[in-house]
């Protein structure tokens, strides 16, 4: 331990940034949701996304860019797809709602699959895919955003990212399935 480091205990950090986000207007259940994801990184040494991102966040919350209250809403839903309007919600609150609805459709169909729009920052994804995996899932997800760059395959212009978590580099589409992780994967 480095000699100004100074450390707090996980449940400790988790309450704190609970109530920080109760106090800028989140619902005490969305607040817990986004303190547990972040610390969650915390823990996993994911320091990028973790409490450090909290003056980020309220900054955003601040400019209108994320809605501490939105009203998320399923526009369409089929047995094994779900697709959301998130209003700009905190990333964590309404990609915690997805993937629980993607888990159960994974189960009751054997694929689940979630579309968001209008979200915001996600914080660690793997806390997502942990979701699936420890519900008896295996999984893969796809993440494409108009903030960071080319979905796989489109080149450089197209202004979408998509994630792979068993890929390095990016990958096509995957779908949280029981019967594994699907896609064309070089590894």
């Amino acid at each position: 331990m480095a000699e100004n480091e100074i450390r707090i205990a996980g449940g400790l950090l988790q309450d704190f940034t609970q109530k920080v986000f109760e106090q800028a207007g989140l619902p005490p259940q969305d607040a817990a949701i986004e303190a547990e994801v972040l610390v969650w990184a915390n823990l996993r040494g994911i320091d990028s996304h973790g409490v450090l991102r909290i003056p980020w966040y309220l900054d955003s919350m601040e400019k209108g860019e994320m809605n501490p209250r939105p009203n998320i809403q399923t526009i369409k839903e089929t047995a094994a797809v779900v697709y959301l309007e998130a209003d700009r919600a905190f990333g964590p609150v309404v990609t915690v709602a997805a993937m629980k609805k993607v888990v159960e459709k994974a189960r009751q169909v054997g694929i689940g699959w979630a579309l968001i729009r209008n979200l915001t920052h996600q914080g660690a994804m793997a806390y997502y895919s942990l979701m699936a995996a420890h519900r008896v899932c295996r999984h893969g997800y796809c993440v494409q955003s108009t903030q960071y760059g080319a979905f796989w395959g489109q080149g450089r212009r197209a202004p979408q990212q998509s994630h792979c978590p068993g890929c390095a580099g990016g990958a096509p589409p995957a779908a949280q399935s029981r019967y594994g992780h699907q896609h064309r994967c070089r590894r």
